[in-house]
């Protein structure tokens, strides 16, 4: 009898711990991350012709279908189209970018998914707009 009530007493006592973590758990659901439509990205370096880098200053936001670029004093306001993922395979490395049409100037947009491009010691996201790369943060 004994061992009946102790093992009665027992259950009780890892239902009633259990109950909060079972209820922790039904409280929690799994979340799928979504693409964010805003992200802004600080300029630093311009690809010259020549092949090297020249020092550049500007923001560059995407929000939405718009595309605001600011440098210096002048702010440019640009209608964008989101055309999805590029990818391109250089030696076995796959390369991710997020391809935006600029329906004013009738160009293109890629944005790096990642820092790819390490200059003086930095990884920067690299831009490619119109066949020239900028570096950014």
């Amino acid at each position: 009898m004994r061992k009946f009530l102790l093992a009665i007493i027992i259950t009780c006592f890892i239902s009633m711990n259990l109950k909060p973590l079972i209820a922790l758990s039904t409280e929690y659901k799994s979340t799928v991350r979504i693409k964010q439509n805003s992200a802004t990205y600080y300029g630093k370096y311009t690809l010259g012709a020549d092949q090297n880098w020249y020092s550049d200053t500007f923001t560059l936001t995407i929000d939405g279908n718009q595309l605001l670029y600011n440098k210096g004093n002048s702010v440019k306001n640009f209608e964008i189209k989101n055309q999805g993922v590029y990818s391109r395979t250089d030696n076995g490395i796959v390369f991710k970018y997020q391809k935006y049409y600029l329906v004013n100037k009738k160009q293109y947009l890629l944005v790096s998914h990642r820092k790819e491009i390490k200059h003086n010691g930095v990884f920067y996201y690299r831009i490619i707009i119109d066949g020239q790369t900028q570096l950014a943060l």
